[in-house]
Parts: C-alpha cells; structure tokens; sequence
C-alpha cells in the first residue's frame, strides 16, 4: 500500500486487531463490538498505570468511538486489501482522505 508519509498526528479512524495466520489462504475480518475490543487494546496496547483508572477509562473511550475489527491475516497483500476494501465500505476515512472521523 504505498501512501506518502504523515508528518503530523491523526486521529483514530478505525481499529483492526490482527492475528497472522500463516497456513491461511485468504484473510478473514469480522466486526467486534466495543467490549471485546476494549478487552484487547487493555491487554495488548495499553500502558495502564499511565492512566486514570489503570487505563479502563482509556480503552473503553477508544473503543466505542471507532469501528472495531478482528482480522486473521494471511499474505501481507490481500490483508491490506481486505483492510482497505473495509474502510471504504464503513466510511472510515484512507490516508488519502486526509479526513479521519474523530473520536466524539
């Protein structure tokens, strides 16, 4: 997915958990609701005792303000394709928007 860089800071559009599979043919995705995503930002992306309420708070913020997805990834070309084919179809803003939805 070749974009130019972004300098400055942007605003979450959407959240894609991955997973590589390597004995998968395809990439599968599935939505995920904002309790189970808040459950993998608070384990695998979060520093907690950085923030107010061991992060919880944070989490579930981030969580509920963006479309949430569970991705079983395989080649690195039709992950990334599924990823962007998914943002296109949900509204989520492409890089080459320049226009990501903010968190509310």
């Amino acid at each position: 997915m070749p974009e130019t860089a972004v300098g400055e800071a942007r605003p979450l559009a959407a959240l894609f958990l991955l997973k590589y599979s390597p004995g998968l043919r395809a990439p599968t995705l599935r939505a995920m609701d904002a309790a189970e995503a808040s459950a993998h930002l608070y384990v695998n992306a979060l520093n907690a005792l950085a923030h107010s309420n061991r992060g919880l708070d944070a989490v579930v913020r981030i969580a509920e303000g963006l479309s949430c997805f569970a991705v079983a990834a395989a080649d690195l070309r039709s992950t990334c394709a599924l990823i962007r084919s998914t943002m296109e179809q949900t509204g989520c803003a492409l890089p080459d928007r320049r226009e990501p939805r903010a968190l509310p």
